[in-house]
């Protein structure tokens, strides 16, 4: 009888540990929700501002300040997603041409694009897009409003690779929250079994390279560590 009264004691309690951790999931999303809604109005709202022509060079540091640190919300709250995000199928034509498009409004370099866009990946399409928008604002911030930025899409040994070139500085003057940014990428690039690689751009600068598998392998000869 004990044993028995032991046994349902044991379930009960597992029972009220699996109802409790269920109810704290479900306020953890519902907060999730509630947050990213008004953080995705003030996101659009920084970049909206910062396309004001009146605007000093402080302010316009300041704004970009704030959308990083939006950016770094809205990447926290996706740590806190109970499922692994979903791995999808991407036409890299049609993804780079809508980075392309939500950067050029705010950006006062020049930014010149080279795709494929027969292109396909594998990849987890926020991460995906999150990664490619850090390189590109890294290189803007480095090329200065007077610089150049490249961003080039292309097959290698079966692998896509986005290499990002900026005119300068290098990695010589890399702030740390740009430091921050390529270990997040970094590790997206390895989650998604892929690479980041690093070298010195033909514009001056620097060259950053993601590679991600292709969804059809293509046949080269090209290795990861020499691009």
């Amino acid at each position: 009888m004990r044993g028995g009264a032991h046994n349902w004691a044991e379930r009960r309690s597992g029972l009220d540990r699996r109802r409790s951790a269920d109810s704290s999931s479900e306020r953890l999303q519902l907060f999730r929700h509630d947050v990213r809604q008004p953080l995705g109005a003030l996101f659009v709202l920084l970049a909206v501002v910062e396309t004001e022509a009146a605007l000093s060079p402080e302010v316009r540091q300041r704004l970009r300040q704030m959308q990083k640190q939006t950016e770094l919300i809205a990447d926290l709250l996706d740590t806190l997603a109970p499922e692994a995000p979903q791995v999808e199928r991407i036409a890299l034509g049609a993804f780079v041409e809508d980075v392309w498009a939500a950067m050029r409004p705010t950006t006062r370099c020049r930014l010149e694009v080279e795709s494929l866009a027969e292109i396909e990946v594998l990849a987890e399409p926020v991460g995906l897009r999150r990664s490619v928008r850090n390189l590109l604002e890294n290189a803007v911030r480095a090329a200065g409003d007077d610089g150049s930025v490249l961003l080039r899409v292309r097959a290698l040994n079966g692998d896509a690779v986005f290499e990002v070139e900026d005119s300068g500085p290098g990695f010589g003057e890399l702030a740390p929250q740009q430091g921050l940014g390529l270990v997040t990428v970094r590790r997206f690039a390895e989650r998604s079994g892929g690479a980041l690689t690093m070298g010195t751009a033909s514009l001056g600068g620097a060259r950053v390279s993601l590679w991600l598998p292709l969804a059809v392998p293509a046949l080269a000869t090209v290795q990861r560590d020499s691009a």
